[in-house]
């Protein structure tokens, strides 16, 4: 993990490293310019990962914000008084989310109708959004996802409601929509910018790469310090998202090395090929151990003490079930691991 005070250099099994851009982290409400026409925010979160980084970029004669925070009071006034301050009067043109997770997309919504602008999101975000938010899908999913993990009848619907709480930091979505493209360019100020979209982390995360300044909008694509959640989701169960997002590293790894990323969380930095071959070995480090661990059939919950050595909080444990299945549906489609049922309805995996 990087420290907040200054750069720090992380050395990958390769030897190479990732540098923090000696950029000051903004205060709630002001902007960081990283780059020309390029300003860095930060929004608060009430989560253990206390931040989101949002994007402003001089867009003509207005703005372009990408990604958004919650839809809560605190975040709302903080838009306010950047509007006020930072705006010049100059009107926004669009929002983009890089995805619909609640700190990207939550405040979209009204964001959107204040300032009459339309929201850019890819369609699998868009209608993953739709879906979360839709009560009878929620009520109907997530019990049936997590009992035949390991997981006992009460302590799966405890989950559910933990994991559906987070509705009400989405305000409703806009109804102007423009669905990103995987690789169309789009022209923002003074720069092009090709839109990547990637699968893994969520259903179609869409990142902006501008190769003329060698700049990266990541999302959480790529952080510095965190290994972003990849985890099967329970709107596509039998899903292989690990499978996409290692795809996803060596689709990135074509970028110029010297690249600057903006990430969602922590700070920017340079070192993209370096923190990518990280985020590659820890995945195939896991999938090494499940493989030894699994040499007597074991069911989720019983992996994640071994994968997670640290105690889990309840939203710990909706994450890092997902992500241990993740890993193990990637091992069954190799053909490395075998499922099976139990009396229980639970199911086993064993390696082959």
């Amino acid at each position: 993990m990087m420290d907040e005070d200054g750069a720090t250099e992380v050395n990958t099994p390769k030897h190479a490293q990732i540098t923090t851009a000696n950029f000051p982290i903004p205060s709630s409400g002001h902007l960081q310019q990283v780059a020309p026409g390029i300003f860095w925010l930060r929004m608060p979160l009430p989560f253990k990962l206390d931040h989101i980084n949002l994007y402003l970029l001089e867009d003509g004669d207005g703005w372009t914000v990408i990604d958004c925070g919650l839809h809560n009071t605190e975040t709302l006034a903080l838009w306010q008084q950047i509007e006020d301050q930072c705006f010049a009067g100059k009107p926004v043109n669009r929002v983009i989310a890089t995805h619909a997770h609640v700190d990207h997309l939550g405040a979209a919504g009204a964001l959107c109708q204040r300032w009459q602008a339309p929201l850019w999101i890819s369609q699998g975000e868009f209608d993953s959004a739709s879906s979360y938010l839709n009560p009878q899908h929620k009520q109907a999913k997530y019990p049936g996802f997590f009992m035949p993990l390991g997981i006992n009848q009460e302590k799966a619907e405890s989950l559910s409601k933990l994991g559906t709480g987070l509705a009400k930091l989405f305000a409703p979505l806009p109804e102007q929509v423009r669905y990103l493209q995987d690789q169309e360019e789009i022209a923002i100020g003074q720069y092009r910018w090709q839109i990547l979209l990637a699968e893994g982390h969520c259903a179609a995360h869409a990142v902006l790469y501008c190769a003329e300044a060698k700049i990266l909008i990541s999302g959480d694509q790529v952080l510095p310090g965190i290994s972003s959640n990849v985890s099967v989701r329970i709107d596509e169960p039998e899903g292989n998202p690990l499978h996409h997002w290692l795809e996803a590293i060596d689709r990135l790894l074509q970028l110029d090395k010297e690249t600057l990323v903006l990430p969602a969380h922590e700070r920017p930095f340079s070192g993209l090929h370096a923190r990518l071959m990280q985020l590659k070995c820890e995945h195939h480090d896991t999938l090494e151990l499940l493989t030894t661990q699994c040499s007597e059939a074991k069911n989720v919950f019983q992996l994640l003490n071994v994968v997670y050595q640290r105690e889990l909080s309840p939203f710990d444990i909706i994450l890092a079930s997902g992500e241990c299945l993740a890993h193990l549906h990637y091992l069954l489609d190799k053909q490395q691991m075998r499922k099976t049922v139990d009396e229980q309805g639970h199911y086993l995996f064993q390696t082959v």
